[in-house]
């Protein structure tokens, strides 16, 4: 069943996507869940060298989803 959603939605890493009240990028991409980064920092105290808000988003609510990365190519194309 995971396999078929993910072709169904065919995520991208750092498309721009809207769920519940997160707007970000997303950052990892599995079965059962994506990431999206909602926040990013420069911050030379981690190892890193920057910061991140990651927000994990169950593939119970991919249908939930807004792909604003996706509606605005949309939009620019057919205009």
């Amino acid at each position: 069943m995971g396999d078929d959603l993910l072709k169904k939605y065919n995520f991208m890493k750092g498309e721009l996507i809207e769920v519940k009240n997160d707007i970000g990028r997303i950052n990892f991409i599995s079965e059962e869940y994506i990431t999206i980064t909602t926040k990013h920092e420069d911050n030379q105290n981690f190892k890193s060298g920057y910061k991140q808000t990651n927000v994990v988003i169950s593939n119970a609510y991919w249908k939930e989803i807004k792909f604003i990365t996706r509606e605005e190519l949309i939009r620019v194309t057919h205009d």
